[in-house]
């Protein structure tokens, strides 16, 4: 279970949502919370120096996160694998594209036994 220095106040309902995937486990992992299907990692969650940051690995959603890391370098990264979303307390991203994201990533992450045809 998160505990209060890894886990961002609002996160509760991210984690809900990840959870509410089949055979989801969360654990530890340095100073984010993992949440795993299948022993496979689909999402971090994690704060720092006041900060929320969300991990996820998209598809379809990819350019959409190019196109926010473009309007704001400071808060979107886009690595090679994973894309990370750094902000603020006040500065929420919507529900709808946390939702879409935590979706996509499952079902690039999750063993395929787990995805629903």
């Amino acid at each position: 279970m998160p505990n209060n220095k890894t886990s961002p106040k609002g996160s509760a309902l991210w984690s809900s949502i990840a959870t509410s995937y089949p055979e989801v486990s969360e654990m530890p992992s340095c100073t984010k919370i993992a949440y795993k299907a299948g022993g496979k990692s689909f999402l971090f969650l994690g704060t720092g120096d006041g900060d929320y940051e969300i991990m996820v690995k998209l598809g379809d959603s990819r350019k959409e996160a190019e196109a926010m890391a473009a309007e704001h370098p400071d808060k979107v990264h886009v690595g090679p694998h994973w894309i990370t979303a750094t902000f603020k307390e006040r500065q929420r991203l919507s529900k709808k594209l946390v939702e879409r994201w935590i979706g996509e990533s499952f079902r690039l992450c999750a063993p395929k036994k787990l995805i629903a045809p």
